[in-house]
């Protein structure tokens, strides 16, 4: 029961962490509520794999940069609408797409899953990975890229770009080199 409702609360939290910016400066749209609504009930999805993975106390700071970044980006994106018309309907299936990729990425990596790099964990090519090196990271980075859409914010395309585009590829880079490749006899990427 208590996890159940940490995990409700931080769906709240993160509902609430994008749809506040929005409330405050009156530009909360139809898209954008359903945007923040897939990222709460993602985040409960998400948490509940991440609760019962290798992740124990407090998270990487890496990884708390990168969450502030993410909501810097997001919270730019919905500040400062205007330069991209019409995009909504594409930045919701952004979202839609992004976030149920992790998801899945997630799930498939069931232990595995969690905060920072795991130099431990062995290579996986089921679900997404079968498809994808970095599902779960193509899946945030689609994500955060849909909130600007939806927004139809050019700058926080912009700031998206810098603040969470170039990281998470920069991180992908890292997370190949600690990942074992299979038959190899140290960590490098095939």
């Amino acid at each position: 029961m208590a996890r159940r409702s940490a995990l409700l609360l931080g769906a709240a939290a993160h509902g609430a962490l994008l749809v506040g910016p929005a409330l405050l400066l009156g530009r909360l749209t139809p898209w954008g509520a359903a945007a923040a609504g897939v990222f709460a009930l993602a985040s409960v999805l998400e948490g509940s794999v991440a609760s019962s993975s290798r992740s124990v106390g407090p998270p990487p700071m890496g990884e708390v940069a990168r969450g502030l970044a993410l909501l810097v980006a997001l919270w730019v994106a919905v500040a400062t609408p205007g330069g991209l018309v019409g995009t909504a309907p594409l930045g919701f299936a952004c979202v839609l797409g992004g976030l149920g990729l992790r998801v899945w990425a997630a799930r498939s990596l069931g232990e595995g899953f969690g905060p920072g790099l795991a130099p431990t964990v062995a290579w996986v090519s089921d679900g997404p990975y079968r498809w994808l090196r970095h599902p779960s990271e193509v899946g945030l980075l689609g994500s955060a890229l849909g909130v600007a859409l939806v927004a139809g914010s050019s700058l926080g395309a912009l700031v998206w770009v810098g603040l969470v585009a170039v990281p998470g590829v920069a991180r992908t880079v890292l997370e190949d080199r600690a990942v074992r490749v299979p038959g190899a006899a140290a960590a490098t990427t095939p």
